[in-house]
């Protein structure tokens, strides 16, 4: 985990391949729907649309050519 500012970076090693939402990189910051916004049409691919969890973090997932699967979430503790 890597933290700078209002923005908090995590990285896994290895995930489950499968429907299961897992991820490769998880980002939390301030202004995740503004991004979202910004990406939306831009040809990035979108595997989680922007919505507001359980646990209370509002995020979205996207996925890279490569697989790599990026989430960016904001709660009230950003």
């Amino acid at each position: 985990m890597a933290c700078r500012d209002a923005v908090e970076l995590m990285f896994r090693c290895a995930r489950s391949v499968g429907p299961s939402g897992d991820w490769d990189v998880y980002v939390r910051m301030r202004g995740v729907a503004d991004l979202y916004r910004d990406l939306q049409g831009r040809g990035v691919t979108i595997v989680e649309p922007l919505r507001t969890k359980d646990y209370g973090q509002t995020e979205f997932a996207i996925e890279d050519l490569n697989g790599t699967r990026l989430v960016f979430s904001e709660g009230d503790d950003v």
